[in-house]
């Protein structure tokens, strides 16, 4: 009975000996499996995130739009490649947008497409040539609003003083009417006085024949 419980015991440590070597072994292994690499993104899904980006800036509250665009400043600001510069002059340029910079985002999407050799992908330059059409649409359309503004401002301007003109002219013709008839009232009175100083010193008629 000894025998056995030591050959039982020098079983149980063999076997937990050999245990721990397969152990220690797949640790190895799986040390040193290198991990999975990541596809690379491709150039549609370049886009379409930043399309995303843009519908998530229209679709959120005014409260969001500063966080918003400030993310995409400082991602731009750490890693100052096209792509990030794209996506927040995308943003920025975004109509209605309560922290919008459509001048700041005009001008790096000019610089952008004036990059040579260029560095934006051919999906990426469609968006930005697309994005900066509009701001120069806008831009017009904002210079002809404010042309139209400025013209009604300078007729409503002449018609104001050709009211004026047109008022003075009038009170001065009834002031000048006013005048003669002023006037001619007082001759008439002082004819009627005249008339009826004569009629007082006119003699009473004498008793008939």
């Amino acid at each position: 009975m000894p025998e056995i419980r030591s050959a039982a015991a020098i079983l149980a440590v063999l076997a937990l000996l050999s245990a721990c070597s397969v152990l220690d072994g797949l640790g190895r292994d799986r040390a040193a499996v290198p991990p999975p690499v990541e596809p690379p993104v491709t150039e549609a899904q370049l886009a379409l995130g930043h399309l995303a980006a843009v519908e998530q800036l229209a679709l959120a509250g005014e409260g969001e739009h500063a966080a918003l665009i400030a993310k995409a400043r400082m991602a731009a600001e750490a890693n100052p490649g096209s792509t990030n510069r794209l996506r927040l002059s995308l943003l920025l340029s975004l109509p209605g947008s309560t922290a919008g910079d459509a001048a700041t985002a005009r001008g790096t999407l000019y610089e952008l497409l004036a990059e040579e050799p260029p560095t934006l992908l051919p999906a990426e330059m469609q968006l930005a040539r697309i994005a900066l059409r509009h701001l120069d649409a806008r831009q017009a359309l904002e210079a002809e609003t404010q042309r139209l503004r400025a013209a009604a401002s300078r007729a409503e301007r002449d018609r104001s003083r050709e009211f004026n003109r047109r008022l003075e002219a009038q009170t001065t013709e009834i002031a000048r009417l006013q005048g003669e008839l002023d006037e001619a009232r007082a001759k008439l009175e002082a004819v009627a006085a005249l008339e009826r100083s004569l009629a007082e010193r006119k003699p009473a008629p004498g008793p008939p024949p």
